[in-house]
């Protein structure tokens, strides 16, 4: 399946446990933004009895500082490290790519909000391969992206769309997206063929 789509869903990979170290350092970095932000009175409230899947959205309302602490490579902690490097994480590609695994330094939390002006340019990612980011001898490697939903992933909140597309079939043309920190693939070299969404709860890995 990953040969002939480019992606493969292992649903159920990870336990809750697995992920709960993560969230509760993300929820920390949250809480230190929030209370911060309160403090200097850039924000009403520091939202401390909202959930995991609802706070960032509500203090983003009012400030991007706490977004922008997560967003990308901004974030570095033990939970996270631990999860780059979790058995199961490297028990799926280690038959992509030999015993000897290294991380790309481009590993991300990438926080999903709600349509909001004030990150809709981080939020909303534009057609693209993962490979466009890097130098061309890149290409003749496998260099696999491993995508891991702390929640649900669905149609209605935005999960993650594919076209079809076997590894082989080479690297497509891309363009800079003027105004945001993006590639896209260029219009009219965008691949013809079904797109597919694919859903995923938290637990899920997606290859």
């Amino acid at each position: 399946e990953l040969d002939e789509q480019g992606f493969v869903l292992v649903r159920g990979a990870l336990d809750p446990a697995d992920l709960a170290p993560l969230i509760a350092e993300i929820e920390a970095a949250i809480d230190a933004s929030a209370r911060a932000l309160h403090a200097a009175g850039k924000l009403p409230s520091p939202f401390a009895g909202l959930s995991f899947d609802e706070r960032l959205a509500r203090i983003t309302e009012h400030s991007t500082a706490a977004f922008k602490a997560l967003w990308s490579g901004n974030h570095h902690g033990p939970a996270l490290f631990d999860l780059l490097r979790h058995p199961t994480i490297l028990a799926l590609v280690e038959p992509l790519v030999g015993p000897e695994i290294w991380c790309h330094p481009a590993y991300r939390i990438r926080p999903k909000l709600p349509d909001l002006p004030r990150t809709a340019q981080l939020t909303t990612v534009p057609w693209h391969q993962d490979s466009s980011y890097m130098s061309a001898p890149s290409d003749a490697v496998m260099i696999p992206t491993v995508w891991i939903p702390l929640n649900s992933s669905t149609d209605e909140n935005g999960c993650l769309e594919f076209i079809p597309w076997r590894h082989e079939q080479g690297i497509c043309r891309h363009r800079h997206v003027q105004g945001q920190p993006y590639l896209e693939i260029a219009p009219d070299a965008l691949p013809e063929g079904p797109r597919t969404l694919v859903p995923a709860e938290a637990g899920d890995v997606l290859l």
